[in-house]
């Protein structure tokens, strides 16, 4: 079997000899059909140990080279002759034989010639779906060879979708791609959510998950909104669409928070983070549309909010963070401020709730904002804090007592922890003083009670800092004590 690539180069030159001398014969073709016909049939047979027909089929694509030599063979023949060998591999195959095999056949000159490609393409995908499906990532998780062996299909599934999207839409030269519209919603159509689904399943089950989340993050660079739109629509119902975006922000949010590359790899978390925010876009869209008003959806809702607070309070993002080199640094200020991107959007979102959804969110959602508001920048800062005044103004008017308790009482706790955690300083004191403050002046339900409040939470804030700085720098029990007391 090792050598079947070699005996069909023989078989090749040996015809082609031929016809240059004129020994013509008409069986060429009717033996290489006997010959495929009997490999089909060679992978069906059960009783056929399986050893020989999984090293069999590592073997068969190195013939088509030479099949396709000088047009020696029936182009739409091979072509017929793979689809249906990949639909009659038998129970004997392994999935990693089965994937390798597809691994090998995208990667021939045949595949990608685009009559060939408009049978092959379909399939391949169709296979690879069904394999990495068939997958049972938690039983497998306890069985180190399965385990092991598991890998190696992913690894050979994220290497087939990878070359796929890379020889038809390649990046670098969008010029020569050679995929069309039609193949590329091929793709997104058979194969992103079982993509989605795999790259979660490896993270909740602590797999490597560094090669579908790159994956993911490829097909959705060459995810468009009219491409998006398209695909959301072949969700028919309102639970499909609504799951598939619970699981887009909850992978995203995962991505973000515990990003699978390693923090050297800067601009590939960079590029991550631009892919998710770019969908984040279209996904705020469908949640408007149908997910809104009379069919408003409060918990994805809450997941979007949490997902987009999560991006603009990211560790990689934060210009002037220790974390953060001067080389790392001089990337970030080169481009558009994602932080503030996304900040814009959220605060979009909250401002297109009614009062009466907007109370859906107070408290419970004060803290994730504030972690926003401690992000050091100020332009995140003026465009978030205005959200915190609409929360008071909201509880304010729906409540009973036309009081905003429940909003203050969690703003000082949230305030207290996240100071505690070391966020925060006088920029951020002096902006939520003054924007607070020009608002409740503004509104005369508020212009006592709020100003009140305001300079309540202004005089923690400073109490909290100079705590902080005592307990920073040099703690001195007379001086931790005069704070305790001033809080």
């Amino acid at each position: 079997m090792k050598s079947l690539g070699t005996l069909i180069k023989l078989v090749v030159r040996s015809k082609l000899c031929s016809n240059r001398l004129g020994m013509t014969s008409n069986n060429f073709q009717i033996l290489i059909n006997e010959l495929l016909e009997a490999f089909i049939v060679f992978m069906q047979n059960k009783r056929v140990r399986m050893t020989c027909q999984n090293m069999a089929l590592k073997h068969i694509p190195a013939i088509i080279p030479h099949l396709t030599y000088y047009d020696i063979y029936n182009s739409v023949d091979l072509t017929n002759f793979l689809v249906r060998l990949m639909d009659n591999l038998g129970e004997n195959i392994s999935s990693r034989c089965r994937l390798n095999f597809l691994k090998n056949i995208v990667q021939t000159e045949h595949f990608i010639q685009e009559e060939n490609r408009k049978k092959l393409l379909p399939k391949v995908i169709e296979k690879v779906v069904e394999e990495l499906e068939t997958f049972d990532f938690v039983h497998l998780q306890d069985v180190v060879c399965d385990h092991f062996k598991m890998e190696e299909c992913i690894s050979a599934g994220a290497d087939i979708m990878f070359y796929i999207i890379e020889r038809l839409f390649c990046s670098m030269d969008p010029v020569h791609e050679q995929g069309t519209e039609e193949e590329l919603y091929l793709i997104v159509w058979k194969s992103f959510r079982t993509i989605v689904q795999t790259t979660i399943f490896l993270i909740n089950a602590k797999y490597s998950a560094s090669v579908f989340c790159a994956l993911t993050i490829a097909v959705l660079s060459k995810l468009s909104a009219q491409m998006y739109k398209i695909y959301l629509e072949s969700h028919a119902t309102r639970i499909d669409k609504h799951d598939l975006l619970m699981e887009l922000v909850h992978l995203f949010r995962d991505l973000i928070n515990n990003s699978p590359f390693p923090c050297s790899w800067f601009q590939m978390i960079l590029l991550q983070d631009r892919m998710i925010l770019k969908t984040m876009k279209f996904i705020m869209s469908t949640i408007v549309e149908h997910f809104h008003d009379d069919q408003f959806n409060a918990e994805l809702w809450r997941e979007y909010m949490l997902t987009m607070v999560a991006l603009c309070t990211q560790k990689a993002l934060q210009l002037g963070s220790p974390t953060i080199n001067e080389r790392r640094s001089r990337l970030l200020s080169s481009q558009p401020d994602l932080r503030r991107i996304a900040v814009a959007d959220l605060r979009s979102m909250w401002f297109r709730l009614s009062m009466a959804q907007k109370i859906l969110f107070v408290p419970s959602m004060i803290g994730s904002y504030l972690r926003v508001a401690l992000v050091d920048d100020n332009v995140v800062r003026e465009t978030v804090i205005p959200i915190f005044f609409d929360m008071l103004q909201c509880e304010f008017h729906l409540s009973p007592l036309h009081n905003f308790s429940k909003f203050a009482n969690e703003t000082i706790v949230q305030l207290d922890c996240l100071v505690d955690e070391d966020c925060g300083g006088e920029e951020f004191k002096k902006q939520l003083h003054n924007i607070m403050m020009d608002m409740c002046r503004s509104d005369t339900d508020l212009i006592i009670e709020g100003c009140k409040f305001v300079t309540l939470v202004d005089t923690l804030l400073q109490h909290l800092f100079e705590y902080r700085e005592v307990r920073t720098n040099g703690y001195c029990i007379e001086n931790g004590m005069d704070r305790t007391v001033e809080l």
